[in-house]
């Protein structure tokens, strides 16, 4: 029983060693837009610098749930979330800033603004419906808002609300129903429209953000995103992205920029790639291309020997 005990104990300490060294996280204290605060972990270890620390315990979306009715395919869940990550990175890098799931926006609160506006609903962001049918109806425009949360040390061991990102989701097809339970129609919409839309959809998100409590003054990304189709097997791509500080999206340079897609970004870079190992391979294939002219070179020699 003793060398049994010995030879665990060993193995624990063995291992231990082997483990790679963490720093230790840090205790920090959150700060709210209200008096209360709250006591949390701030992760320190990053898996590179493309990605955020967060703090724990880790909290949930207050909307959490809903983009999975409301998107497509897992391929456009994960583009958007990502994606939406990676545009946010350009106003808040991941040395200063840590990553939080959305805070303010409930599921109800986005419930009733991703519906469609009407008498018993105002804040609806989609259009009235119009009672026509085929390519004379309104489409709904915008399917998903997802927000991110992007926190800032204000003091050694503090950490407050540094920005938001906020994702329009928007449809490229609506599929709609003519009556319950019946055949699905497609409605394509197009890309002008699509960023026309979320243009306006954005400075009315951007009003209602600044009307809330402890979010006037917060800077706040916005970025449209352009939904695949249901059935398809490649996601869709953020197409334009801004960063208001004041409350107006028209204020000063805070135009709408596009945003290179994921499918132009991986061609990119799988062309980098090629051009990185052909630069490689170069100098290896002139190596080859001399020695098999010199071989041949020997070749030619000996064979005019022999027929001298």
């Amino acid at each position: 029983m003793k060398k049994l005990l010995v030879v665990s104990l060993s193995t624990a300490l063995l291992l231990a060693g082997c483990a790679p060294s963490l720093n230790s996280d840090e205790q920090v204290v959150q700060k709210k837009d209200t008096k209360q605060a709250e006591t949390g972990i701030m992760t320190k270890n990053q898996i590179s610098a493309d990605y955020y620390k967060t703090v724990l315990p880790y909290k949930a979306s207050k909307s959490r749930g809903l983009v999975v009715s409301n998107i497509n395919s897992r391929y456009d869940i994960n583009e958007l979330e990502s994606g939406l990550m990676r545009v946010s990175q350009k106003s808040y890098s991941p040395d200063d800033y840590l990553f939080q799931e959305g805070q303010y926006l409930t599921s109800e609160t986005l419930t009733k603004w991703l519906d469609r506006s009407s008498d018993k609903n105002k804040d609806g962001l989609n259009p009235k419906d119009n009672g026509k049918s085929d390519e004379q109806r309104a489409p709904i425009y915008l399917a998903h808002i997802l927000e991110q949360d992007y926190l800032k040390k204000t003091d050694k061991n503090t950490v407050g609300l540094g920005g938001i990102s906020i994702a329009l989701a928007m449809n490229s097809v609506d599929y709609y129903q003519k009556e319950k339970f019946g055949a699905t129609f497609e409605q394509n919409i197009s890309d002008s429209t699509l960023l026309t839309q979320g243009k306006e959809m954005a400075a009315t998100v951007l009003n209602r953000i600044r009307a809330t409590k402890g979010l006037d003054s917060v800077p706040v990304t916005i970025a449209i995103y352009k939904q695949g189709k249901r059935d398809g097997v490649v996601p869709g791509n953020f197409i334009a992205s801004t960063t208001a500080d004041g409350a107006s999206l028209a204020n000063g340079k805070l135009s709408m920029r596009r945003v290179m897609s994921c499918r132009l970004r991986m061609r990119n870079r799988i062309i980098k790639r090629i051009t990185h190992h052909l630069k490689i391979l170069k100098p290896i294939l002139r190596n080859i291309i001399r020695t098999i002219q010199v071989s041949l070179d020997v070749l030619v020699m000996r064979t005019a020997r022999w027929q001298i």
